[in-house]
């Protein structure tokens, strides 16, 4: 397996064993070098990062709802909640195109 999810932001790849939940980043630099052993850089200008490893694919979805229900710059209550429902809408959105 070897699929893009969430805006082709992240990649889930399997093998026998696991699912790998993998970030896909532009590079901008050479200063911007990942350190991690697990980085993998492809033809287009971009790499991808192993974040999480899972037993199901569902483990993987939760570890992206997760980072991206942290990532956000919101500095009310309020704002928090709608960036919460917009996680929760993607989510759905993902859930679909991959159940197809």
């Amino acid at each position: 397996m070897n699929i893009k999810v969430w805006d082709d932001k992240y990649l889930i790849t399997s093998d026998k064993l696991c699912y790998t939940l993998k970030e896909i980043k532009t590079r901008q630099s050479k200063d911007d070098e990942e350190n991690s052993l697990e980085t993998q850089a492809n033809s287009d200008g971009t790499y991808e990062t192993a974040i999480a490893y899972h037993d199901t694919v569902a483990g993987c979805f939760r570890t992206i709802v997760e980072r991206e229900g942290r990532q956000n710059k919101c500095t009310t209550l309020d704002g928090y909640i709608k960036h919460l429902n917009s996680v929760s809408d993607k989510l759905e959105t993902n859930l679909k195109k991959f159940e197809k």
